[in-house]
């Protein structure tokens, strides 16, 4: 912290959304985990739609220093779909501006060819993984479940195809 700057320690607000009680638990982790080391994390509940209004209008967050967004790839399951729209210098709110990944980025989003498109893809992925713009602190994990009985039940994109759908008697 003392090469940082901070030799008397930091404090920080982080504004999250704690709408699931697990996920209260990981921030409070977080704010233990820093306080170790001399950072003073208060945590702070909001709602997903305060939480929205402020990253559409990023003055609106005042002094708070961190919040909770993800890396989204649903429903597309494409890393671009977050990074393009929101974690990038080129995003309307820009709360994150890694330049050496805007190569890539622009390289990744104009490529058609899979192969092509996957090398510049690794290449965001080094970048944001080197430079962390952010704490990961965990995977979505979503699961389904469905009777027997249903027959021809598939997701695409998280999407149902209900035509397909069927119950056995």
């Amino acid at each position: 912290m003392s090469e940082a700057g901070h030799a008397a320690g930091l404090k920080l607000i982080a504004e999250v959304v704690g709408n699931v009680s697990e996920l209260r638990d990981v921030y409070q982790q977080v704010a233990a985990d820093a306080a170790r080391i001399g950072v003073a994390i208060e945590v702070r509940e909001i709602t997903i739609a305060d939480l929205l209004a402020k990253t559409r209008d990023p003055s609106r967050f005042g002094e708070t220093s961190l919040f909770s967004f993800g890396f989204n790839s649903q429903p597309t399951m494409d890393m671009m779909r977050s990074i393009t729209s929101l974690h990038s210098c080129n995003a309307p709110p820009k709360w994150i501006c890694l330049p050496d990944a805007e190569a890539a980025i622009a390289a990744a989003n104009r490529e058609f060819d899979g192969a092509a498109r996957a090398r510049h893809l690794a290449q965001v992925a080094r970048v944001y993984h080197d430079q962390a713009p952010g704490i990961y602190l965990h995977d979505a994990v979503q699961f389904d479940a469905v009777k027997n009985r249903v027959v021809g039940y598939a997701m695409a994109n998280y999407v149902i195809d209900w035509h397909a759908l069927d119950v056995r008697r």
